[in-house]
């Protein structure tokens, strides 16, 4: 009996991470740079699912992010594409975690929406620090107008 609740759930957090890369990918494909629904469904995944399944979360997500470093690193260089691999789920996890532990979010049946903003504030200003971080790794075009930062 012990097996079989190893069995399931090993299928169960080998289909949560497909399921997140598979949602992933399909945010991708209706996204473009002004409405980027990725980083919100980033985020509600850590708010809403369970700690135990964190690990499938950064399973789901490296696996696409490792095949976008391989095709892209002849592109934009090594250093960049050794950065793409850290998923940006993994930088959220210990704001979330630090959110879900000790602002009530969710009481009841309805959001806090002050804790829920602070939360988004808090996740949105250290994506935008490690997407800064790594477009300076970039190795630009020759031709590209640089900007001075």
């Amino acid at each position: 009996m012990q097996l079989g609740r190893k069995w399931s759930y090993a299928l169960r957090f080998v289909l949560v991470a497909a399921a997140y890369a598979l949602s992933l990918a399909l945010f991708r494909s209706v996204s473009f740079a002004h409405w980027f629904p990725v980083a919100g469904f980033r985020l509600l995944c850590l708010l809403f699912a369970p700690y135990r399944y964190w690990p499938a979360l950064l399973l789901g997500e490296v696996l696409p992010l490792a095949y976008t470093s391989y095709e892209c690193v002849g592109q934009y260089g090594m250093s960049w594409a050794l950065f793409n691999l850290i998923p940006p789920v993994s930088i959220a996890m210990p704001v979330v975690a630090w959110c879900r532990e000790r602002l009530p979010i969710v009481s009841g049946r309805a959001p806090n929406f002050g804790p829920l903003l602070l939360c988004t504030l808090l996740v949105s200003a250290l994506w935008s620090l490690v997407f800064v971080c790594a477009f300076k790794l970039m190795r630009l075009p020759p031709n590209y107008p640089h900007v001075g930062w």
